[in-house]
């Protein structure tokens, strides 16, 4: 939102200094923390359909500088360019169906809404089309028919900046600036700000509350979690992202982490064939083969169902979760494999 407002705010084709100077050291920001600096880019092409050649050559220098700048502060500069563009690649693997993919990367349902909004406020004055704003709204939105992640991260932004112009020139117009009625209005929209923000609206702020943690310091799961040097099959990234950062310092590790394009090709396999066949435990059966007394298998089953391999003992250790290990030598009670 700032890099639009630095380059959209300006004379129609000579960037200002606050643009040159602010532009790289966001990028860098972004390449550093977040890794995508590819993605940058899109401002820039927004820029340059607006027809503005010169600011869009001056974005794309400042872009490249940002982007060296940014993946040299990681220590490894080439290596981080290159692992972020591998990246890009292997988070789609060899999925085939959209399902084997993660739901930020479904195509988005067109957002009708904002097109409706955006069409009304530019119909009054056509020349608002060419603007950065609006062309990286509309370009963000044709992306985010094939991955709704452009939406997100791009045109949403944008169409907030859209809408906050044009409230602004509509009330500059309708309004004086020492109208009561700007008070009335900025209270409303104030308290709709708010409200949006702090409602419970699918549990976004308290979802976590009901989240059962598997921890060693559980008597319930003494034996159940990976011994010393173990492997957790998991079955999604939440199973991950839910023990691993509540166990960071734990002895064992994870087949499944941060993202299954990081996953070694033959366990991928059996992840994206879990996946293909709508979560069946069947597919599990070659994790199963390879497993260790130390391992244990970890499967997010929703309706809290037991999964159907019977080569394991399982515990139902957490809501919806299951855990499940190789046979121990000597005698299981029921309890231990059914709990």
């Amino acid at each position: 939102m700032t890099i639009l407002l630095l380059w959209a705010r300006q004379a129609k084709d000579a960037p200002r200094w606050m643009a040159l100077i602010f532009t790289p050291l966001l990028v860098a920001a972004s390449a550093w923390i977040h890794g995508s600096w590819y993605m940058l880019v899109l401002p820039g092409a927004a820029i340059l359909f607006t027809g503005y050649w010169r600011s869009a050559m001056a974005y794309g220098g400042c872009w490249l500088l940002g982007s060296f700048l940014g993946c040299a502060l990681t220590g490894h500069p080439l290596e981080f360019l290159f692992q972020s563009v591998r990246h890009m690649f292997e988070v789609f693997g060899n999925s085939v169906v959209n399902r084997q993919l993660e739901g930020e990367f479904y195509p988005s349902d067109g957002e009708t809404a904002a097109v409706l909004l955006s069409n009304r406020a530019a119909g009054h004055q056509p020349n608002r089309l060419l603007n950065p704003i609006f062309v990286m709204m509309v370009m963000a939105w044709v992306l985010g028919l094939k991955m709704r992640r452009f939406w997100w991260d791009y045109g949403t932004p944008a169409f907030m900046l859209w809408v906050a112009f044009e409230l602004q020139d509509h009330l500059e117009q309708g309004m004086g600036f020492e109208s009561a009625k700007r008070l009335f209005v900025t209270v409303a929209l104030a308290a709709g700000v708010y409200l949006g923000f702090t409602s419970d609206r699918d549990g976004r702020w308290t979802e976590n509350l009901t989240t059962e943690f598997l921890t060693p310091d559980n008597p319930a799961l003494a034996g159940w979690l990976p011994d010393p040097g173990g492997i957790i099959y998991n079955s999604d990234m939440d199973v991950f992202f839910q023990t691993f950062y509540k166990n960071p310092q734990a002895p064992w590790r994870y087949v499944l982490g941060f993202e299954p394009g990081l996953m070694l090709p033959e366990n991928l396999a059996v992840f994206r064939k879990a996946q293909w066949n709508f979560g069946d435990s069947r597919a599990y059966e070659p994790w199963v083969e390879k497993m260790r007394l130390a391992d244990r298998l970890i499967i997010h089953a929703t309706g809290g169902a037991r999964p159907n391999l019977p080569a394991l003992e399982w515990n139902y250790a957490a809501t919806e979760i299951w855990i499940g290990r190789l046979p121990r030598p000597g005698p299981t009670t029921s309890s231990q494999s059914q709990r």
